[in-house]
């Protein structure tokens, strides 16, 4: 069964499209692990984002994680986020429309 990776978060001191312009990295990151199906990453209202990633299973999407929080540094996109701001969430995709 498919997952949802949901992710909110603020940035730090970095602008909207540095970010984005950093994120090419983390989406061919992304696009090489195991079990990837797809990557949306959008703005809201006050600073907040919203990353979206949707996995094949929830092994793939645990085991991303994991080797997320170890390469992240290596991701100037990944340290232009407040950390203190992260929430992530995994949960069964149950309907696709």
């Amino acid at each position: 069964m498919q997952v949802l990776e949901l992710v909110t978060f603020r940035l730090n001191t970095a602008n909207g499209e540095d970010f984005l312009a950093a994120n090419a990295a983390v989406n061919a990151w992304a696009s090489r692990q195991p079990g990837f199906v797809s990557r949306t990453l959008s703005e809201g209202e006050g600073g907040q984002w919203t990353d979206m990633v949707i996995w094949a299973s929830d092994a793939h999407a645990k085991a991303a994680a994991a080797e997320m929080n170890q390469v992240m540094q290596d991701f100037p996109a990944m340290m232009m986020i407040d950390p203190q701001s992260i929430v992530m969430q995994h949960s069964a995709i149950r309907i696709v429309a």
